[in-house]
C-alpha cells in the first residue's frame, strides 16, 4: 500500500505540530509490514521534512523573500497531480484544508485537527470555510481526539461512518546529563507555560490566578517557553496584577532547550478552554514534570488522572489547583509517576498502525 502525503503543510509551515504529526506518522509507516509513505512537495521550507530522509518527492527551499510563499503554493499546485502519479499513489492524505482534485479514483484522507474555528465563530471563518470543504470532499477523516471527532459530527453534520479516530504522540528528546541547560539555577522556581498564548489559550485567566495568591507570587515564577515575546498589553497586565519586574519570564529555543524546561519547572500549567488534542500535557509528564491542567474539550482524555484538573472558566478553581500541587509534594511526585505511566500510552507507532487499518479499509 502506498500513501502520498500532498504539499500543503509543508509549504506552510517551517516548524509546527501538524508538519510534525506528518513527518512522525510518514517516518513510523514506512516500518510497517506492506505499507510505503511518501511525500508530494516540489517545494517546500519545512525544517522536519528537510532532515527527515522519507522518500518521495520534496525540494527544501530556504527562500524568505516577498513573494515565495506564493511561487512555493504555484509549484505544488500544478505538479501535484503529476508526482501523485509518478509516485504510484494508492491513497492520498492531505495536510491541510485547501482544494484537493480528486486524483483518478484514489481514496482522499484528511485529518481534521480540531474544530476551534466553529466553536469559537470569529477566529478565522476563511479557515473554517477551507476545512467544510475539505471534509465534504474527503472520502474518510481521521480526528487526532474523540472530543474533535464529537464536535465534527455535531457541528458539520459528517456521517460518524466516515470518521475515526487515531491519537498523537509527542517528539520531546530525552535529556543526557551533558546537555546544559539554558536557565539561570540561581533565579527562582518557575510554573511553565508552552506555546501562544492568544484568546482561547486562555494564559490571561493563568496569570489572574497565579497573581491572586500572595504565597504564589512570593515563592515562584511563571516562564513562558515559545509563542513569540510579550506584548505591551501582557506586560501592562502583569504590572497591574503585581508581578515583580522579572517575575514574568520569556525563554525560547529547540526541542532540547524546551526539553529542560519542562525538567526544570516546578510545574506545567495549561490552562486552555479547547484544544484539539494537546501534546504539551503528554511533553511535560514524559520529562517527569506534574502536569495541572483544564478539563475541556480533550485534554481530560489525554491527561486521564494523571493531571490536576480545574475549570478554566473559574479562577478559584484554578487557584486551588496551582496551590494544591505546587505547595504538596507528595501530589507533585504522585502526579509525575502517574505522568510517566500515561505518556507511554501515546505512541507514533501505534498512530501509524491506527491510521495504516484506516487505509486499508478504503482500498480493501
Amino acid at each position: 500500500m502506498k500513501v502520498i502525503f500532498d504539499h500543503q503543510i509543508f509549504e506552510d509551515q517551517r516548524y509546527g505540530g501538524i508538519s510534525r504529526y506528518f513527518v512522525e506518522l510518514a517516518r513510523e509507516l514506512n516500518l510497517l509490514p506492506g505499507c510505503q509513505a511518501a511525500v508530494a512537495a516540489a517545494s517546500h521550507f519545512n525544517e522536519y521534512l528537510r532532515t527527515s530522509g522519507l522518500p518521495g518527492f520534496h525540494n527544501y527551499s530556504a527562500a524568505r523573500f516577498r513573494g515565495a510563499a506564493r511561487l512555493r503554493a504555484a509549484a505544488n499546485r500544478w505538479t501535484a497531480p503529476a508526482l501523485a502519479r509518478l509516485l504510484g499513489a494508492e491513497i492520498v492524505h492531505a495536510t491541510y484544508f485547501r482544494p484537493a482534485a480528486r486524483r483518478s479514483g484514489r481514496p482522499l484522507v484528511l485529518t481534521v485537527y480540531d474544530m476551534i474555528h466553529e466553536v469559537f465563530p470569529g477566529t478565522d471563518d476563511f479557515t473554517a470555510g477551507m476545512k467544510h470543504r475539505a471534509v465534504a470532499a474527503a472520502d474518510h477523516v481521521i480526528c487526532i481526539s474523540h472530543q474533535t471527532r464529537s464536535d465534527l459530527i455535531r457541528l458539520l453534520g459528517v456521517p460518524e461512518s466516515k470518521t475515526s479516530v487515531t491519537h498523537l504522540s509527542h517528539s520531546i528528546p530525552v535529556l543526557h546529563a551533558a546537555s546544559s541547560s539554558s536557565f539561570d539555577k540561581a533565579q527562582r522556581p518557575y510554573l511553565l507555560y508552552v506555546g501562544f498564548r492568544f484568546g482561547y489559550k486562555n494564559f490571561e485567566g493563568f496569570l489572574r490566578a497565579f497573581a491572586a495568591s500572595s504565597r504564589l507570587r512570593q515563592e515562584f515564577d511563571v516562564m513562558c517557553f515559545g509563542g513569540g515575546p510579550f506584548t505591551p498589553p501582557e506586560l501592562a497586565l502583569a504590572n497591574t496584577l503585581g508581578l515583580r519586574d522579572g517575575q514574568l519570564r520569556h525563554a525560547a529555543g529547540d526541542d532540547v532547550a524546551l526539553a529542560r524546561a519542562y525538567t526544570e519547572a516546578h510545574a506545567f500549567v495549561y490552562p486552555s478552554a479547547y484544544e484539539g488534542f494537546g501534546i504539551p500535557p503528554l511533553e511535560a509528564m514524559a520529562r517527569g514534570c506534574a502536569v495541572i491542567c483544564s478539563h475541556s474539550s480533550s485534554i481530560p482524555e489525554v491527561v486521564g488522572s494523571a493531571a490536576e484538573l480545574f475549570d478554566p472558566n473559574d479562577r478559584e478553581s484554578m487557584l486551588h489547583a496551582l496551590e494544591a500541587v505546587c505547595f504538596d509534594p507528595s501530589r507533585r511526585a504522585l502526579l509525575r509517576t502517574a505522568g510517566l505511566q500515561r505518556q507511554a500510552m501515546f505512541s507514533w507507532r501505534r498512530c501509524a498502525e491506527e491510521t495504516a487499518r484506516i487505509y486499508s479499509r478504503l482500498t480493501s
